[in-house]
């Protein structure tokens, strides 16, 4: 080998070799901040998904509030009407509110299979499948459907208190939903509820 070759290769490998192993090392270092800040980014994104879902638990448990006690006072409203209407058949007047609060009854009684199946579903994504309340919730599914609004007194009277139970355990269902979606978002940060 020719010694001016072994010389410039002797200096390319001084200059070069330092060059070449701070390039590893930036690389290396960049690669552990990309992960970093990817898992960073992962972490943000999972709880603000799961922040949304909390809150929209939270927000389905106020409207099956409101909507529970807006069926409690209409419905009592419907036994009441239809509890006058038994002792005055005559008027026409009390016959009409009989027919509208019939028509109230009869929107929440068609609505009730359509809450059960999403509550049912929520519950299975969330691995509830095996408690009580989803065993009595499916079983009212199922009882819903020879439910009908009746034209008696006692047939509407059975109907409304059906009602109202099955709205109480929707509540109720949703509720563990909301709890363990809470579970779930804090899991990470060693937050258990005592």
């Amino acid at each position: 080998m020719d010694p001016v070759l072994a010389e410039l290769i002797s200096e390319g490998v001084k200059i070069l070799g330092p060059a070449l192993i701070a390039g590893c090392a930036a690389y290396f270092a960049a690669s552990l901040q990309f992960k970093a800040t990817l898992a960073q980014i992962r972490e943000a994104n999972e709880f603000t998904a799961r922040q949304h879902l909390f809150d929209y638990y939270k927000h389905k448990q106020k409207q099956l509030s409101e909507s529970y006690n807006e069926l409690s006072n209409t419905l009592g409203q419907v036994l009441g009407v239809n509890a006058a209407a038994r002792k005055d058949e005559g008027d026409e007047s009390i016959q009409n509110m009989v027919s509208g609060f019939d028509s109230i009854a009869q929107l929440h009684l068609d609505a009730a299979p359509f809450e059960i199946s999403l509550t049912l579903r929520d519950m299975r994504s969330k691995k509830l499948e095996g408690i009580e309340e989803f065993e009595r919730l499916a079983s009212r599914r199922q009882s819903l459907e020879g439910l009908h609004l009746g034209e008696d007194f006692e047939s509407k009277k059975a109907t409304v208190l059906s009602l109202l139970e099955l709205y109480g355990w929707l509540k109720r269902c949703n509720q563990l939903l909301l709890e363990k979606e809470m579970d779930l978002l804090f899991s990470k940060y060693d937050v258990g509820r005592a």
